[in-house]
């Protein structure tokens, strides 16, 4: 016997489903479902002067010019893995980069000011070296 296992997307469905008291088992197709995408979420998580683009092939996670990655759809926010030249996340099919993708929406990516955000806001992350644990610490 196959197990069926959830997908990610699955997954968040029925999370949000469950967490706001609707119905887990749905009769509905799941394709029929509208954008994942939270707009007042996304502008309630956001600090003051911070911009946001929506990341590709993930509409309801957003990139943030401070370097945070939110998920509107559960209300998370992801904690990246800090190496020492880069600050990223390894999601399940895409990689989002720092260094890379900033360029691409016109931000400025300057390493140590997003690693001083991290310190100074005491924000959850995944030091990758352990020079850079100390400053969490």
């Amino acid at each position: 016997m196959r197990r069926h296992y959830l997908t990610e997307s699955e997954y968040e469905t029925a999370e949000h489903r469950i967490y706001n008291d609707l119905p887990v088992f749905m009769a509905e197709d799941l394709s029929k479902i509208r954008s994942k995408f939270n707009q007042k979420v996304a502008e309630r998580l956001t600090i003051e002067g911070e911009q946001y683009i929506q990341v590709e092939g993930k509409e309801h996670y957003i990139l943030t010019s401070y370097g945070r990655l939110i998920n509107t759809y559960s209300v998370r926010i992801i904690q990246p893995y800090i190496s020492r030249t880069n600050v990223h996340w390894p999601l399940n099919d895409i990689h989002i980069n720092c260094k890379r993708d900033f360029s691409k929406f016109g931000w400025k990516y300057d390493y140590e000011e997003l690693v001083k955000r991290y310190v100074d806001n005491q924000w959850p992350c995944r030091p990758a070296v352990k020079a850079l644990k100390k400053l969490f610490i």
